[in-house]
């Protein structure tokens, strides 16, 4: 079975429990907007149980946001027996409401080395040979803008709002906690562009 993680442990329990009998989706916050829905769902029991995720567009074809190119516009994207999931969850500290509400914001698919990143946009990057992720943040600010970072054991890789733009940074360049690392902070201009990364269905505006 693939693991799950988020911040908060009973949050995976939940999670694990509700796949047992069914389905569970999550939303996918960006500036106030609902750009995707993941649906989680399992096949199998025991060792032999797979993890299956689906990306839905949450923008019906008639609505003014969906700019989507090609097929998936209004439709959905299929991936079976995945390896890792990973959730955004919790508030930056500006906003006090239900952290419930947070989960899912945004949400890492790995399988493999590939890694799928679902937030404003939906991209794909590879990690380096040796390469894992160590820990997802992913929290939710003012106007629902999820920040976040994926932290592997050689770098931090941000993506849109977190670095005003899509890329990682070497553990070996920053030195300092990645809090630190914003949009608006000096660290960001340490970031450099991700070789791998392919944008599949890019940022609505």
């Amino acid at each position: 079975m693939a693991e799950i993680y988020a911040a908060e442990p009973e949050i995976v329990e939940a999670i694990k429990g509700q796949l047992q009998i069914g389905r569970i989706y999550f939303q996918v916050l960006d500036n106030g907007g609902e750009p995707f829905r993941v649906t989680l769902s399992q096949a199998g029991r025991g060792d032999k149980a797979q993890l299956n995720v689906e990306i839905q567009d949450n923008y019906p074809l008639d609505d003014e946001y969906a700019v989507r190119p090609g097929l998936f516009a209004g439709g959905s994207l299929s991936l079976v027996d995945v390896d890792q999931v990973w959730l955004g969850s919790g508030y930056d500290g500006r906003v006090l409401d239900d952290p419930e509400a947070t989960i899912g914001n945004t949400a890492l698919i790995v399988k493999g080395n590939e890694v799928m990143w679902v937030g404003s946009s939906v991209s794909v990057f590879q990690l380096q040979k040796g390469e894992r992720i160590v820990n997802f943040v992913s929290t939710v600010g003012n106007s629902a803008v999820p920040y976040g970072y994926i932290e592997t054991n050689l770098n931090y890789y941000g993506f849109y709002h977190f670095t005003c733009a899509d890329g990682m940074i070497a553990k070996a360049d920053l030195p300092d906690a990645p809090e630190d690392l914003d949009c608006w902070n000096e660290s960001a201009k340490k970031a450099k562009p991700i070789p791998s990364l392919r944008i599949i269905i890019p940022r609505s505006d």
